[in-house]
């Protein structure tokens, strides 16, 4: 009996010689190089970190109308933080959109890597005030503030360009895109 087994027409190979091109390092690494995974991973980052600080922005929208100075904070510095956090979280976002859809047109898809950073910059001064004023001493590594200014600071720095930028096999993904005209 035999061992080759026919998988496709015309071509006999065993299971063990199927098998071993099946799984292969090559395989991970082309599904995580793929266009797909590169367009879908920074959604990974930007979700949790906009809906988070959006709540914080949008819980301190009351005490900014009402009495902005309560929290021993100046009031500009208070409403400033507040409308930091809502916009910048929701241009974190906008800014998402432009890399996921990445658009023909480079100029447009500048803004939204600059839409990304201004976003993050407000998000990271934000977070970096709450910080100061509120947690100054008691912060610690395993802080959630610690995490947002982490996030934040890799987006601002990064912008819509997160891939590795020297690496071959991403510019080589990136060539395969289709580009959305």
């Amino acid at each position: 009996m035999s061992t080759a087994v026919r998988f496709f027409p015309g071509t006999p190979q065993s299971r063990a010689a199927l098998d071993s091109r099946l799984f292969t390092r090559s395989t991970f690494r082309r599904f995580f190089e793929s266009a797909l995974s590169e367009r879908v991973a920074h959604w990974f980052l930007r979700i949790p970190l906009a809906v988070l600080i959006w709540g914080y922005g949008v819980q301190k929208f009351p005490g900014a109308v009402t009495d902005p100075g309560n929290y021993g904070v100046p009031a500009a510095l208070f409403v400033l933080s507040a409308v930091g956090e809502v916009l910048g979280a929701i241009a974190l976002l906008v800014g998402g959109l432009f890399e996921t859809v990445r658009p023909a047109n480079r100029v447009v898809g500048m803004a939204g890597d600059w839409l990304t950073r201004l976003a993050a910059l407000a998000i990271a001064s934000s977070v970096i005030g709450v910080m100061a004023y509120f947690h100054w001493g008691s912060i610690t590594l395993g802080s959630p503030h610690v995490t947002y200014l982490g996030l934040a600071v890799y987006l601002l720095l990064k912008g819509n360009n997160l891939s590795a930028v020297g690496s071959r096999a991403a510019a080589q993904a990136r060539s395969r895109l289709p580009v959305i005209r």
